[in-house]
């Protein structure tokens, strides 16, 4: 069996190098130009000693960031010589054992020029080396060279704590964010990846991205494994409730540390508010819109410099505030409009919504909204969100391209729940309608095994615009994204098994798979007046037959 951990080492006999002088700047790589014994030697001695040759001096501390060997050896002796590394293990080599050798991406030359790729070299104290193979790509909205990936071999006992143990087996990506895990064992592995920023192998929740699997890799003489993961940002810190405020006699402010989940209409019976004598009844709640890590209750009246005490049913912690003596006598005020003012990507249907300060009363706003396109045009209002802070709206008729317009927020007759009216004034956003004459379009098909509910998301490589544009694939897998700018798009793919229009990236305590996720393995490019047809992407077992890692 095959086991693989981190190298941590310690260099011996370095040569007194510093970086070159002058002279033209020295932009390229490092590379491996032969190790000794060759790669894929078997029969190796116990105490074998290993040469590394590189194309130019490197900077010895780079190596140990970037040398992984398994399996798990105690204070090896590195030594950086000008461009060799020489390894010597303290403790002969197990008879019959595959030992492996990973050099990654963070080895650099003076001139701080890092490897492009990682290189991997695998030896045999037996007559045969292990072949299992587990490739991919790490993709993000930045660059992941570097990231490390680690795969564990899955057991019954498995627990995968990147933060505290380190994996089985590890290596870096390259500058596109692929990656190779060579020499593996037959059986299942569970593969993830993280930055690593602070260059000790373990993934830290604090400043980490971490990329979770949506399944385990399960490696034969007949399959090898492909695997692509995103990594996401997860906010491990437990949720609390750190103030307690009241502005005024109908409203009590809850400060939390970070976002809580969306209130519900069930979130006031997990409040108790009280004074000595009575208890304070939760009418409503909403969140504060310039500020999520705030959720706003609307109360009956609290009698004036009276203590009242506030629980929540999922904390034995007791907050107390003083009633205040202050009326409320402001109306709803327009705190955010989405799109923004002077948008020029509108459709022809135009739709959007407006985000109110506090709950409005009359969700009959229809009235008090309009659109000015040379005659003024009706709207409707969709839904409304978060209790009536938020509300949702759509044109009734379908505008000229390439036009400009103006959503017309009248703000007399807007109240909120105590009746006190909006400012008595005219609110104006111009927009204009999207030119498809301007605009391409990326079609094409998505072969998903199974899958349901595909969403597909076109994000641009550069410029100002770096809105994602999303939609979800037809049931015969067929899709287009319409309304795209000039310009070079990646293309990326996940199953939206939980409904929510965004990529869930999964959980490590408890462990929870992210939802199934691929990347198109080409970079598309879209004109104007044109559609780039004839995209694939490809889930499931395309990859585990190989095909991916042959494209590539």
């Amino acid at each position: 069996m095959l086991i693989s951990i981190f190298l941590t080492g310690v260099f011996s006999g370095c040569a007194s190098i510093g970086p070159p002088g002058g002279g033209e700047e020295d932009k390229t790589p490092p590379e491996i130009v032969s190790i000794d014994p060759p790669a894929g030697s078997t029969g190796i001695e116990s105490d074998q000693q290993f040469v590394v040759t590189f194309s130019e001096p490197i900077e010895p501390a780079s190596v140990h960031e970037a040398l992984f060997i398994s399996p798990n050896v105690e204070n090896p002796k590195l030594s950086v010589k000008r461009n060799r590394l020489r390894i010597k293990l303290p403790e002969p080599i197990e008879s019959e054992r595959t030992l492996v050798f990973t050099i990654g991406t963070n080895v650099s030359d003076w001139r701080k020029n890092k490897m492009e790729n990682s290189f991997t070299a695998a030896y045999s104290t037996g007559d045969n080396i292990d072949q299992g193979t587990i490739s991919g790509l790490v993709f993000g909205e930045k660059a992941t060279k570097g990231m490390v990936v680690g795969a564990w071999i899955v057991s019954d006992s498995l627990i995968v704590s990147p933060d505290t143990l380190l994996p089985d087996f590890m290596t870096q990506c390259g500058s596109d964010g692929s990656f190779s895990l060579d020499y593996l064992p037959f059986g299942a592995f569970r593969v993830l990846s993280w930055d690593d920023r602070n260059r000790d192998r373990k993934y830290d929740p604090a400043n980490d991205k971490l990329g979770i699997p949506s399944k385990d890799i399960q490696l034969s003489d007949l399959n090898q494994g492909w695997i692509e993961l995103f990594p996401v940002d997860f906010d491990t810190s437990e949720l609390r409730l750190v103030y307690v405020s009241s502005p005024d006699n109908r409203h009590v402010v809850l400060r939390y540390n970070k976002t809580p989940p969306a209130p519900d209409l069930e979130q006031s019976n997990h409040v108790t508010i009280s004074d000595s004598a009575t208890k304070l009844t939760v009418l409503d709640h909403w969140y504060d819109i310039t500020d999520s890590t705030r959720v706003v209750l609307f109360t009956d009246v609290q009698q004036s410099e009276n203590t009242f005490e506030l629980t929540l049913s999922t904390d034995t912690t007791i907050f107390t505030f003083t009633g205040s003596e202050f009326s409320d006598t402001t109306g709803p005020q327009v705190v955010y409009v989405y799109p923004e003012n002077g948008s020029r990507k509108m459709s022809g249907k135009p739709a959007g919504w407006i985000a109110f300060n506090e709950a409005v009363a009359d969700s009959g706003l229809d009235s008090l909204l309009y659109i000015s396109y040379r005659d003024s045009l009706a709207l409707s209002v969709t839904t409304w969100l978060s209790s009536n802070c938020v509300v949702s709206w759509e044109a009734d008729t379908i505008l000229s391209h390439g036009e400009d317009f103006s959503l017309n927020i009248q703000n007399t007759g807007i109240l909120d729940f105590l009746r006190n009216p909006s400012s008595d004034s005219l609110e104006v956003v111009n927009y204009q309608t999207l030119d498809p004459a301007e605009t391409g379009s990326i079609a094409g098909l998505v072969i998903s095994a199974g899958l349901k509910d595909v969403m597909i998301k076109a994000s641009p490589l550069r410029g100002s615009n770096k809105n994602i544009e999303l939609v979800k694939a037809d049931p015969d897998g067929s899709f287009i994204i319409k309304g795209l700018r000039e310009g070079k798009y990646r293309i990326w793919a996940f199953e939206d098994a939980n409904g929510n229009d965004r990529f869930d990236g999964g959980s490590l305590y408890p462990f929870k798979f992210s939802e199934e996720f691929t990347v198109h393995s080409d970079t598309i490019e879209v004109k104007e007046r044109w559609e780039s047809a004839g995209v694939e992407i490809q889930f499931g077992e395309y990859y585990n037959s190989g095909n991916r890692k042959d494209q590539e």
